[in-house]
């Protein structure tokens, strides 16, 4: 009996020695857990103590300072903020062009002249105006007004070559804004004294005689051609005095007559028909920021002038009996 009971006591012994080396073996957080402290950074003293950096307490590194697994693709931010266009705005590769009030097409041709006398964007697309008769000018911009002019497709304006009359006619006080689309073509042709683009003319010197507009040029492929009788191509009529001028892009060709400047002042006297002086009428403030640029008081050959070859001089030859 005695013999049993030391059997078991030796066994109790030895079950309670192999839970205590166990324990001695068990991880820290097994054995207790340990609140964390909690510092707010904007409250924190300099008697805060960092952590060491150990085995049991490795370095803490800021999320700012964390570098990404490089098996990790992230997407990147898009830093650009959504472009809003403003309203009336059309977006092309050229410029800001403004949206149509009125749309003008081959199949809404207006009849005679189309009178513009308050702000507003008229687009021209794919059509000819060719007046003749009574019609004068086949637009024509009055008044102290700021009108823009979009050029879709091709498009040909040509003044009454027997009447006095430009191809876009711009009042003096008047602005006018031409656009281009990509792609399209305008080409504009004075009638009798007038400019291509700007001012009509007048058969009597005179210096009381109305200048020309205010015009400006954003983009497109433009061919402005004076009419009979001394206009500029772009500018004002004969007898007559420009204004502003300012190309900022575009393909531009502009052609005089009759001693016309291809941009600037139509011909002109000064005083009355007894004084004949070229020159004495102001060309305006020519402003060309952007574009090409070609102008000339005759249609000459930009293409393929040669000084030396007088047959290549002009674009269009006449020919003589």
């Amino acid at each position: 009996m005695r013999n049993v009971v030391e059997g078991l006591w030796k066994k109790a012994i030895a079950g309670l020695l192999a839970v205590v080396v166990a324990t001695a073996y068990l991880p820290v957080s097994v054995m207790a857990t340990v609140p964390q402290q909690v510092v707010d950074a904007e409250t924190a003293g300099s008697d805060v103590a960092e952590p060491e950096n150990t085995a049991e307490n490795p370095e803490t590194v800021s999320a700012d300072t964390l570098v990404p697994d490089e098996d990790v693709q992230e997407e990147p931010e898009d830093s650009e903020e959504a472009v809003i266009e403003p309203e009336g705005v059309m977006d092309t590769e050229d410029a800001s062009i403004p949206a149509p009030d009125e749309t003008y097409n081959s199949n809404n041709v207006w009849s005679d002249t189309l009178i513009i006398t308050a702000n507003k964007t008229v687009k021209l697309r794919n059509l000819v105006k060719d007046n003749t008769g009574s019609a004068s000018s086949p637009i024509k911009i009055c008044g102290n007004v700021n009108v823009n002019l979009v050029i879709e497709g091709d498009v040909v304006l040509r003044g009454n070559s027997y009447l006095i009359s430009a191809g876009i006619e711009v009042e003096e006080g008047a602005t006018v804004n031409i656009y281009g689309l990509p792609g399209s073509t305008l080409t504009v042709t004075g009638g009798k004294y007038g400019a291509g683009i700007g001012g009509i003319g007048y058969g009597d010197a005179d210096a009381s005689n109305d200048k020309a507009g205010n015009i400006n040029i954003y983009s497109g492929t433009i061919t402005a051609t004076a009419g009979t009788g001394g206009g500029a191509g772009i500018g004002s009529g004969q007898h007559s005095s420009a204004s502003n001028i300012t190309i900022y892009g575009g393909n531009i060709k502009a052609i005089g007559t009759d001693g016309g400047a291809g941009i600037g002042s139509g011909y002109g006297t000064s005083g009355n028909s007894n004084v004949v002086k070229v020159g004495d009428y102001d060309g305006g403030n020519i402003r060309i920021s952007g574009g090409i640029v070609r102008a000339a008081a005759v249609d000459y050959n930009f293409d393929d002038f040669n000084f030396s070859d007088t047959s290549t001089w002009y674009a269009t030859v006449s020919e003589t009996s």
